[in-house]
């Protein structure tokens, strides 16, 4: 996955991500939880051309994105843990 950051100052942080809107819905999700952000949104552009734009305010987002996305990491692995028990 490659991630451009397009704005981080001031308590904004942009970035393009170069992937399906998927994970960046997860990721917004997980961030909306995080302390550090007030406000995560995302857009998707143009279906076929365009990427995900993944913006975030708060205190620290730049934390919040991180820490969103470790969470997501421990998910998987306990999903697949789990998937592993059956």
């Amino acid at each position: 996955m490659e991630i451009k950051i397009i704005e981080n100052e001031n308590g904004k942080l942009k970035a393009e991500i170069n992937d399906n809107s998927t994970l960046v819905n997860a990721i917004n999700e997980k961030i909306l939880t995080q302390r550090g952000a007030d406000v995560s949104a995302f857009t998707t552009g143009h279906p076929y051309l365009g990427k995900p734009v993944l913006m975030v305010r708060g205190k620290d987002p730049e934390k919040a994105v991180i820490a969103a996305a470790e969470e997501l990491i421990e998910d998987a692995k306990a999903l697949k843990k789990q998937l592993g028990k059956q």
